[in-house]
């Protein structure tokens, strides 16, 4: 039996509730979990159990509410449309969802084969993420590979079902149903995208909860730059040696750090 088919929400929280676990979890402010439909014991009523007792632990040590981030690989093994049930439970405990191209078009019913990545129209990535947004879920981002990524923000609405907390803060100057596209940044070396998917999420997590030196979140385009950024640091040789500043990547002055 593989490690991912061990891994239960008792797993997971029974190391949260941990005697000195509380101390660890106090400067916690993102709530990460990945490849659901590659855990088989966390899927459908389990991931739900699992986001709403680790969030409430981590409010509990911290202070505030985390943000609750989802990363969907592995969804095309499973049915069309969620049909499964895999996220679908937990999809109003998310702030932040992230897939690619093919997983978006899979977990909204729409098959990836009809749709090009580098050709999909706005209106054809709105539709992609509706149903994500109407489910509950704050923020949806959808990497394109070579045609960058879309972020779609659910809302002011998305922010209260969320609880408020790190992500209402993160979110608080977007505009309801604010979308952003953005072309992937040019590359000097020879690519290697394995672990851009997981470098993007990691990347926009940081930024949301990034902090100007005027104490101002980034705004919702500048997020999805620095996102951009970090997957082109990991997928980019040439690049990983000199990484560039949140500065750099937004063209404004938002220096300072989380």
């Amino acid at each position: 039996m593989s490690a991912n088919n061990l891994l239960t929400p008792d797993v997971v929280l029974g190391a949260m509730r941990a005697p000195g676990a509380a101390a660890r979890l106090a400067g916690v402010r993102a709530l990460h979990v990945g490849y659901p439909h590659l855990l088989r014991g966390l899927q459908g009523p389990a991931l739900l159990q699992l986001l709403e007792a680790a969030a409430e632990a981590v409010e509990a040590a911290s202070g505030e509410a985390p943000i609750v981030s989802l990363d969907v690989n592995g969804a095309t093994l499973g049915a069309a449309a969620d049909a499964d049930g895999v996220i679908g439970p937990a999809l109003g405990k998310v702030d932040l969802l992230h897939a690619n191209f093919e997983e978006a078009c899979h977990i909204s019913g729409r098959a990836a084969g009809s749709l090009a990545e580098e050709a999909a129209t706005d209106g054809e990535l709105e539709a992609l993420v509706a149903p994500l947004l109407e489910a509950g879920v704050g923020l949806v981002a959808i990497t394109l590979g070579r045609a960058g990524a879309y972020v779609a923000f659910g809302g002011e609405g998305a922010t209260r079902r969320q609880g408020g907390g790190a992500f209402a803060a993160a979110a608080a100057g977007w505009r309801p149903g604010e979308c952003v596209r953005l072309p992937a940044l040019p590359v000097a070396g020879e690519v290697n995208a394995n672990g851009a998917g997981d470098a993007f999420v990691a990347g926009l997590l940081a930024a949301l909860l990034w902090r100007g030196t005027d104490g101002e979140p980034l705004t919702l385009e500048q997020a999805a730059r620095v996102a951009l950024g970090s997957a082109r640091q990991r997928i980019d040789p040439a690049r990983r040696e000199s990484p560039e500043s949140v500065d750099a990547l937004c063209g404004e002055n938002v220096s300072q750090g989380v």
